[in-house]
């Protein structure tokens, strides 16, 4: 009782002049501040409108530069991990912040080293899982992502990027999150299924066949 509302408090110092009406910047530049409202940046605006997700938007904003910074690589996967915390937190209410972070994350999965490349797809399959059937937008991107991450498995074994696990994990949760939907593109990702099942009895652990078990069912019919 009686305790102070941050989002009004917020409110009220914005409309006061001087110093009181400053919000500290969050980012690694000392000493920067943003003035108003109308000084944040605009690549991450989607939910000012409800004063609740002013902090999150702030957070996202300045963990997305950080991402963007190649000299921050070491930093990449921390970021990473947070967005995934922030959207969990957030629900489906993070599904407009994804076309701004989305594009993001697709570039660095691309061009990371090996270890970071796991760890984004099997990321990308918990986002889906958050964002349900509202990922549907990303599908392309998505299935183009796991094909060229299955093509790897052509491949020795020791030269693969990436380990089987994350991208099933991923065609799991697109499965589930699109259900019916996604039906039509699993005769394209069936070849790739086949060549799991392939090396299965040498490299794959039950816990990868179980999560094979999913588009397979998708495949045949619930």
């Amino acid at each position: 009782m009686g305790a102070l509302d941050p989002h009004v408090h917020k409110r009220n110092q914005q409309s006061l002049p001087g110093s009181h009406g400053e919000v500290t910047r969050v980012t690694g530049d000392p000493g920067q501040h943003i003035r108003s409202m109308d000084e944040l940046p605009m690549d991450l605006w989607p939910s000012f409108a409800t004063s609740e997700d002013y902090y999150s938007t702030v957070a996202i904003n300045s963990l997305m530069r950080i991402l963007r910074d190649p000299s921050l690589s070491s930093y990449h996967q921390k970021v990473v991990g947070s967005l995934m915390f922030i959207f969990k937190s957030m629900g489906l209410g993070c599904v407009p912040y994804l076309p701004k972070v989305l594009p993001d994350l697709f570039h660095i999965v691309r061009t990371c080293e090996d270890g970071l490349k796991e760890f984004i797809t099997w990321k990308l399959g918990t986002l889906v899982s958050i964002a349900r059937q509202h990922i549907r937008k990303y599908l392309p991107e998505l299935l183009s992502l796991i094909s060229e991450l299955w093509s790897s498995f052509s491949l020795p074994v020791a030269n693969r990027p990436v380990h089987i696990a994350p991208i099933l994990h991923l065609v799991e949760q697109l499965c589930l999150a699109l259900n019916d939907e996604f039906r039509k593109y699993l005769p394209d990702i069936l070849p790739c299924c086949i060549q799991v099942l392939t090396d299965a009895e040498r490299f794959v652990t039950t816990h990868m066949l179980f999560l094979f078990s999913t588009p397979l069912k998708f495949l045949v019919g619930h």
